[in-house]
């Protein structure tokens, strides 16, 4: 009765089932804190990227000043931006400041069209910014058997003028591999140098390609406009079909008539110095050349202006002051008055 039980079959069972369920909540809590570290490990992996690429694009994070600027006219909207390092020559030429000035330059060059100026500036910068073909198409507008060249349309009483309204600008690529392209919108007007009258011609729309060539053949003059090499390889124009401004109404001045003035005895010398020493009114100046205007130059052989001698001004109409010896005009003396009332 007091004896030590048997260990029976019953009792064998219930302890090899309490043993598996302690071996099961053990194994349990591992594969669980397995499974945390392994999250964690994840999750600290994630932050450390995410913080390597907060860290990465710091310094891209900046304001940038932007300027919207809109036609009053056609309402025509643009972004005014200013972007990239001066402090090197490769940087200068990538950036977009500079960009849009050698191609609002190339634009208004073309397209607008004066006499006078195609010999002083205007022929030279195009033919140094242009490629071969392209420079042919500009040479054929102005040959001299092309009936509707600019010269034999407008003459010299007539210039056009260009108003750039947007510059667009497009880079397809990196490194010298990359193809530059620019789409500009400009409107024309017509400029009648007799009566100082604008009106409006047309709108178009270009779009170039230009590249920057550095070891560029040149002269020294078209060098001073071109400094960098700057080159159109493509350039085409379409019509624009928005909305033209108003034209502009001339305003002539109104003619005032001239007195005339007595002419003047002839200045006399100091005291000591012959009297030759200063001319008489009316003479010039020994010396000094005779002030004269520039005659607008023609267009010889092949559509290249050729400069013209420049003649000296008219002579002055006789009758315009009266002859030395006639009395003055008595002077009209100003009334002693202020705000009607009189200083006595």
């Amino acid at each position: 009765m007091f004896g030590k039980q048997k260990n029976t079959p019953q009792i064998d069972n219930a302890t090899a089932k309490s043993i598996n369920f302690e071996v099961s909540i053990a194994d349990i809590a591992k594969r669980s804190e397995k499974r945390a570290w392994m999250i964690a490990w994840v999750a600290i992996f994630m932050v450390l990227i995410m913080l390597g690429g907060f860290i990465y694009i710091l310094p891209l994070k900046k304001e940038v000043p932007y300027l919207i600027m809109a036609d009053a006219f056609t309402g025509q909207a643009t972004v005014a931006t200013l972007r990239g390092d001066f402090s090197s020559p490769k940087s200068i030429t990538q950036s977009e400041a500079l960009n849009r000035s050698n191609v609002a330059q190339y634009i208004i060059g073309r397209e607008s069209f004066d006499s006078a100026m195609m010999a002083l500036r205007d022929w030279t910068l195009i033919n140094s910014m242009s490629s071969s073909n392209v420079r042919a198409g500009y040479a054929a507008i102005h040959a001299a058997d092309n009936l509707e060249s600019p010269y034999k349309v407008y003459g010299k009483d007539r210039s056009i003028r260009v108003k750039i309204l947007s510059i667009q600008l497009d880079q397809r690529g990196q490194g010298e591999n990359a193809r530059k392209s620019a789409t500009v919108r400009y409107q024309r007007s017509i400029y009648n140098k007799k009566n100082g009258a604008t009106e409006p011609l047309d709108s178009k729309i270009a779009r170039l390609e230009f590249t920057y060539k550095a070891n560029l053949e040149m002269d020294e003059k078209q060098r001073y406009v071109n400094p960098l090499g700057f080159q159109v390889t493509e350039y085409t124009v379409d019509n624009d079909f928005a909305p033209s401004p108003p034209a502009e109404v001339p305003v002539t001045a109104q003619q005032q008539p001239v007195a005339a003035y007595p002419a003047q005895p002839g200045a006399q010398p100091y005291p000591g110095q012959p009297a030759q020493a200063y001319p008489a009114q009316g003479q010039p100046v020994q010396g000094q050349p005779v002030q004269g205007y520039p005659a607008a130059p023609d267009f010889g052989e092949g559509g290249v202006p050729t400069a013209q001698p420049q003649p000296q001004n008219p002579a002055v109409p006789a009758g315009t002051y009266p002859p030395a010896g006639q009395p003055q005009a008595p002077a009209v003396q100003a009334p002693n008055q202020v705000n009607g009332v009189g200083n006595r």
